[in-house]
C-alpha cells in the first residue's frame, strides 16, 4: 500500500500542514459526535426504520439460512415471486440492540465479547509466528 492510499499518507503529502491537521481534527470530531449520538439515542435511532415481520407463519416456501452477502441476495430474489413466503434466518439477536454494531470504530470492543464467536485458524506452519500455537484469531459474529 502506497503512502498516498492511507489517511496518514494523504496528510503527509498535503502542501499545507495546517490543512492536513484540520482534516484530521475534523475526522476525529465527526467520529466522536457520531459515536455520542448513537450511544445516547440507543436502539431507537435505528430500530424505527427496520421492517420486521408482522406475523410468523407456520409454513414457508423457502428458508434461507445466513443473511450474509449471498444469503440476503438469495432471499431478496426469492421474495420477488408473488405470494412466496421466505424466511431468512441469521444467528444472534436484533442488530439494533447494541449501538456498537453500527460504528466501525468500535470493532475492537466487540472482539472477545459475547457477540464474537471466537474463531481461530488451524495452526499455520508458515505464518502466525507470534501467535499461540501459530493459530490466528478470526473475529466473526
Amino acid at each position: 500500500m502506497s503512502d498516498m492510499t492511507s489517511l496518514f499518507g494523504i496528510l503527509r503529502y498535503t502542501t499545507n500542514k495546517s490543512a492536513g491537521l484540520y482534516v484530521l481534527a475534523t475526522l476525529v470530531v465527526g467520529v466522536a459526535v457520531l459515536y455520542y449520538v448513537i450511544q445516547t439515542a440507543g436502539p431507537g435511532l435505528i430500530q424505527e426504520h427496520i421492517p420486521t415481520a408482522k406475523k410468523i407463519h407456520d409454513e414457508y416456501d423457502y428458508i434461507v439460512v445466513g443473511a450474509g452477502s449471498a444469503g440476503s441476495v438469495v432471499a431478496s430474489r426469492l421474495s420477488e415471486e408473488k405470494g412466496a413466503k421466505v424466511l431468512l434466518l441469521e444467528a444472534g439477536g436484533h442488530f439494533a440492540d447494541n449501538a456498537k454494531f453500527h460504528l466501525p470504530i468500535s470493532w475492537l470492543s466487540l472482539q472477545h465479547s459475547p457477540h464474537d464467536w471466537e474463531y481461530y485458524t488451524e495452526p499455520q506452519p508458515e505464518a502466525n509466528f507470534g501467535m499461540i500455537d501459530r493459530k490466528g484469531y478470526f473475529p466473526c459474529g
